[in-house]
């Protein structure tokens, strides 16, 4: 059958490898919810990045940081209790910083080192990572995760995720563009993009915004009705990503390539 399922799209590469073949076998359409490619706001990044409103890129930072794991319920979630459900800080949220790296700069990720932070909660899994990673186009970048966070409250927190891309004549920051927001009035915080030129800051607008889970069920959709079948390239690549995470951090943070 065809799916859509959420991310990570196994616990192992050999399990992602086996279903992306089982599912390009067959000629039906798979695809890993990575939804956040989908928000208006971080699309028009993207177009802004390219058409170097910021001039050249060379360095972006990419952080989800928050508490989570700290109450007893929390800490016996599948996030936290087990490392082999791969939900902690590394697999739960720096799998989506790594692919909208990817997704902003238009760039595959070459190389990447990473190092957990200390832990401050008794929770089986990391409570926070720090990673340091290469794109092909040559730009360089960092990722912070963690469950250990406070951030003041619901809307610090919020707000603070997502990134900054750092260019020659500026740079763009995204807040509260790397979560499940898609930019709708009412929602818990705004979702805001702003340029930096270094003398004044410009709020950027978007024309429409859209709901990023639908987004996603419709592209899965239109691949089935289309006969263009989807083959989760991107999820099994992700996952190998933050695999590479796990072991750089087991060997005091060895800087691991990829061709």
């Amino acid at each position: 059958k065809h799916c859509l399922i959420e991310k990570p799209i196994t616990t192992t590469l050999e399990d992602a490898t086996t279903l992306q073949r089982s599912a390009r076998e067959r000629g039906v359409s798979l695809a890993v919810d990575h939804m956040m490619t989908e928000n208006a706001y971080n699309r028009r990044a993207r177009d802004l990045i390219g058409q170097g409103a910021i001039g050249e890129v060379n360095d972006v930072s990419l952080h989800m940081e928050f508490c989570y794991g700290s109450t007893p319920d929390e800490a016996a979630t599948w996030r936290c209790a087990d490392p082999k459900e791969i939900g902690g800080p590394i697999g739960d949220v720096g799998s989506h910083c790594l692919y909208m790296a990817e997704f902003l700069l238009g760039s595959e990720v070459t190389a990447l080192s990473c190092v957990y932070t200390p832990r401050t909660l008794k929770i089986a899994v990391e409570n926070g990572a720090f990673v340091q990673f290469r794109l092909r186009n040559g730009v360089q970048g960092t990722v912070r995760v963690a469950f250990n966070q406070l951030r003041g409250g619901p809307g610090g927190t919020l707000t603070g995720l997502g990134y900054e891309v750092y260019g020659t004549r500026g740079v763009l920051r995204g807040c509260a563009t790397l979560f499940q927001l898609s930019g709708h009035p009412g929602e818990p915080v705004e979702v805001r993009l702003e340029v930096d030129d270094f003398k004044r800051t410009e709020k950027i607008k978007v024309n429409a915004v859209q709901n990023i889970y639908q987004a996603v069920i419709g592209r899965h959709a239109e691949s089935i009705i289309n006969h263009t079948p989807l083959d989760a390239g991107d999820a099994v690549h992700n996952l190998r990503l933050v695999l590479a995470c796990y072991e750089s951090a087991g060997d005091n943070g060895r800087m691991i390539e990829f061709k």
